[in-house]
């Protein structure tokens, strides 16, 4: 945790279960949360604009771009969603989609596959936190992970951790103390 000075929280969660954890993690470090109940974020149309017309900035006036240059200058990112229908809630994905002015559209090879290039000097690393029934989710775990670990290769960062927790705040403090 030493090496943390700012962690992003975008929240999909929709109650106060992790308001706790938001609170302990500001006592640790810079951290800012993004309910994204309450944020205005419109779903990506794929138009490609912020690729070529305006490289970095997205199209719609919205609250993506407050997430987006708080997230790039952090050193990790948490994202926290409820498990909808074995992945995570539509909320959570729309977020996740709108990242993409991250990167640049050239393309190039890392670990032999084709990745976008890096638009920004440095990346944070990412955190995932699934809230749902542990004993019936393990498989639903595994397959969002799997994407996260892929959304971190291609957002240029690294997933360091992945939980599937039914709510317990001792989990996700430990998940998170231990990096």
């Amino acid at each position: 945790m030493d090496a943390l000075k700012k962690i992003t929280v975008i929240s999909g969660a929709s109650d106060d279960t992790y308001r706790h954890v938001e609170s302990e993690l500001g006592k640790l470090c810079s951290t800012e949360v993004f309910r994204l109940r309450e944020l205005d974020i419109k779903y990506c149309c794929g138009c490609w604009d912020c690729w070529v017309k305006t490289p970095g900035v997205c199209r719609y006036e919205d609250d993506m771009p407050q997430i987006l240059r708080r997230m790039i200058n952090s050193d990790l990112c948490i994202w926290v969603s409820p498990l909808r229908m074995g992945f995570v809630s539509a909320l959570t994905k729309k977020a996740m989609d709108r990242i993409i002015p991250l990167v640049h559209p050239y393309i190039g090879v890392f670990e032999g596959e084709f990745h976008h290039l890096k638009r920004y000097s440095s990346y944070p690393k990412l955190g995932l936190i699934l809230l749902g029934d542990t004993e019936l989710s393990p498989e639903s775990h595994e397959i969002v992970t799997g994407v996260y670990r892929r959304l971190g290769i291609n957002s240029k960062g690294e997933l360091l951790f992945s939980l599937l927790t039914d709510g317990s705040l001792k989990e996700v403090e430990h998940a998170i103390s231990s990096l």
